[in-house]
């Protein structure tokens, strides 16, 4: 008869045991979920961040870029301004030099 008894509280506590597995199981999968969900989210706007950075970057690049093309036409415009008046310059001292020798 104890020995039964013994069995019977055996298998209660091995059952609640087995209960308290179980819901501290389910409890673990639903936190898992949450991280989960939160994870997903994070992700989510650590993509849209690294989206928005790439076309600042990439407007900015194209700003720059802009300038460069502007300086370069304003230095080759400048250089073809001297490049006339040097010319200019020696035209009219060629045409002094003939007007001295006549």
């Amino acid at each position: 008869r104890a020995r039964a008894a013994f069995d019977e509280a055996a298998r209660a506590v091995r059952a609640e045991a087995r209960a308290g597995a179980e819901e501290a199981a389910r409890e673990g999968e639903e936190h898992l979920s949450i991280l989960r969900q939160r994870l997903e989210k994070e992700a989510a706007a650590q993509r849209q961040w690294q989206d928005q950075e790439l076309k600042r970057l990439e407007d900015k690049h194209v700003e720059v870029l802009a300038g460069l093309r502007a300086e370069e036409a304003r230095a080759l415009q400048q250089a073809r301004d001297r490049a006339a008046a040097a010319q200019a310059r020696e035209q009219e001292a060629r045409a002094a030099r003939r007007a001295e020798q006549a």
